[in-house]
């Protein structure tokens, strides 16, 4: 077992080095950019917070795919919707429609008498 100080270094190294690249990876099987990049830093915290169950022999990265893997998962799991967060302009419009058009259909035209 290392000490924090070795944990810290070479955590921030990996996230400095591939954090980007992981979100960019990852935004289509998240459903979106957001999700994506909840899942990797989600993953950052589980290595902090599991550091000891790290074993070199394995090799950081190897050891790490498994935690993002298991950080992915629950961060899907976590969410009713796919993506939490719109990407464009048009995503919020589509959105704000279907939002409207679910509404109309449940209670009926709202009162603008007021």
């Amino acid at each position: 077992m290392t000490d924090h100080t070795e944990r810290d270094i070479v955590i921030e190294d990996h996230f400095r080095r591939n954090s980007s690249r992981l979100v960019k990876n990852l935004s289509v099987k998240c459903k979106g950019w957001f999700n994506a990049e909840d899942s990797v830093h989600n993953a950052y915290e589980r290595a902090l917070r599991y550091w000891d169950s790290y074993e070199p022999d394995m090799g950081f990265d190897k050891w790490f795919e498994a935690v993002l893997r298991n950080a992915v998962s629950a961060t899907s799991t976590r969410s009713e919707i796919p993506c939490l967060v719109p990407e464009t302009e048009k995503q919020v419009r589509r959105i704000v429609e279907d939002f409207k058009a679910e509404v109309t259909a449940r209670f009926g035209e709202p009162d603008t008498d007021e």
